[in-house]
């Protein structure tokens, strides 16, 4: 398990890594002038202004938050991380999803204390009917790849890395692959300055088989809270040519 969560931790430095660039570009945004539609990021700079500061060419999001994954008709919390890139109203980036919680079945493994591991990367794009100073919604839909484990925390084994340093880790039992399909529907409702609250529902279509349960346990709804941090995209400035 503590392999798991450090792979997992390394895809989100990855992608906080992108955020913080991001932000950097962002540093001259005028967080109290929030969008009122998401094609006119924001204000016009001042004539004067203009070669001073350049005119942000979109928007950026920075997404984190809880999701609740459906599992044989339970659902099992987890952790949502992600960026999003608007273009005019549409909106496209990846996001992160782990989540895991003890299950009843053992499937004829014999495992002690079966537990579940659901691991997500997700391409989400977004499409905004509407969007003004406090609200935006619109429809949803990602292509992920989805991973799962059936692992034992009670049975530890130990493992040796590349750099010959010993590890303890949970026995993993069987292991599960697919492609999923999610459309949906997002909501968001800004909280303050450009700070959101975005809610999103989809629903989970899967490709592929499964070496434990049945696919029709990890389909069903998918349930997402987030606070959303939106800021303003600048173009990078040329590097000026030694003379």
């Amino acid at each position: 398990m503590k392999k798991k969560c450090f792979i997992f931790a390394l895809l989100l430095s990855t992608i906080l890594l992108a955020f913080t660039s991001f932000a950097q570009t962002a540093a001259k945004s005028d967080t109290l002038n929030p969008i009122v539609t998401m094609a006119d990021s924001s204000k016009t700079p001042a004539a004067n202004d203009t070669a001073k500061s350049p005119r942000p060419i979109g928007k950026g999001q920075f997404d984190i938050g809880a999701t609740f994954n459906n599992y044989a008709g339970r659902y099992i919390a987890g952790m949502n991380i992600g960026f999003e890139r608007f273009f005019g109203k549409w909106g496209t980036g990846l996001s992160f999803n782990i989540a895991s919680a003890g299950i009843n079945e053992d499937f004829g493994y014999n495992v002690a204390r079966p537990s579940v591991l659901l691991l997500l990367a997700e391409w989400q794009n977004e499409y905004c009917l509407h969007a003004d100073t406090n609200l935006r919604f619109g429809p949803v839909l990602n292509l992920n790849f989805m991973g799962s484990e059936l692992y034992d925390p009670d049975h530890q084994v130990r493992r040796k890395n590349k750099y010959g340093t010993y590890y303890w880790t949970d026995t993993t039992v069987a292991r599960n692959s697919f492609f999923d399909i999610e459309p949906g529907f997002s909501l968001s409702y800004r909280l303050f300055w450009d700070t959101w609250l975005t809610l999103r529902y989809k629903y989970r279509i899967l490709i592929g088989g499964a070496e434990f349960g049945k696919q029709s346990d990890f389909s069903g709804s998918v349930y997402l809270a987030n606070l959303s941090f939106l800021f303003d995209i600048y173009p990078s400035r040329p590097k000026k040519k030694r003379k």
